[in-house]
């Protein structure tokens, strides 16, 4: 029998774990980030759930979700990236749609 080593790659950042363990992240931010996780994209590491959908799901109102995922950013776990399609009926330009959410692997960190 041989023992064969195996690489995982971890759908959330081990950091945001040990933080969690540490109490230096909560389990709401914490549970947004798995959430998001569910939703990743393995190659890309990006997904686009709303933020609509993403409430309905942790059982919070929208605005929470947005505080939430912003302060994801602030601390360095997530990326945002508004998404935007043309309306030709919109003399204002692009309209927003979903946000486009990158979580950052610990190798992109820059954590130590």
């Amino acid at each position: 029998m041989t023992t064969e080593t195996r690489q995982y790659k971890a759908i959330v950042p081990y950091r945001a774990v040990l933080a969690h363990i540490e109490g230096q992240l909560d389990s709401d931010l914490l549970g947004l980030l798995l959430l998001l996780g569910a939703y990743m994209d393995p190659e890309t590491h990006t997904c686009s759930p709303s933020e609509r959908e993403l409430a309905t799901i942790m059982q919070c109102d929208k605005s929470t979700i947005s505080r939430r995922l912003h302060k994801l950013e602030e601390l360095g776990y997530i990326t945002i990236t508004p998404q935007f399609v043309q309306d030709d009926e919109n003399s204002s330009g692009p309209a927003q749609t979903v946000n486009m959410y990158y979580i950052i692997p610990d190798d992109e960190s820059g954590a130590e």
